[in-house]
């Protein structure tokens, strides 16, 4: 069982791949189509999926080709919104 304490980047950048590479696959979609179809080059496409070096521009981009931006965001809010009720959170 991985304990949450060590769970690294390189761990979180692996796992987020993981699901970029099974989302697009799930599609039947090559690296290279996608690429193109977001306008982005095949190597930023590799990258993200092998879990280096990608930006959240870029995941983004991805997730919104496949629908999944949304539920990203929901993940996010909700979070956010639990720090503020817990009083976690200070934005002054």
């Amino acid at each position: 069982m991985l304990v949450l304490d060590e769970i690294t980047l390189k761990d979180s950048r692996s796992t987020i791949g993981k699901w970029c590479v099974a989302l697009r696959k799930n599609q039947r979609i090559s690296q290279i189509d996608l690429a193109r179809e977001l306008g982005l080059s095949h190597k930023t496409i590799a990258n993200l999926e092998n879990g280096n070096n990608f930006t959240i521009g870029t995941l983004l981009k991805v997730l919104k080709h496949f629908g999944m931006q949304d539920q990203l965001h929901l993940f996010v809010v909700d979070q956010l919104k639990r720090q503020i009720e817990s009083n976690e959170v200070n934005f002054y």
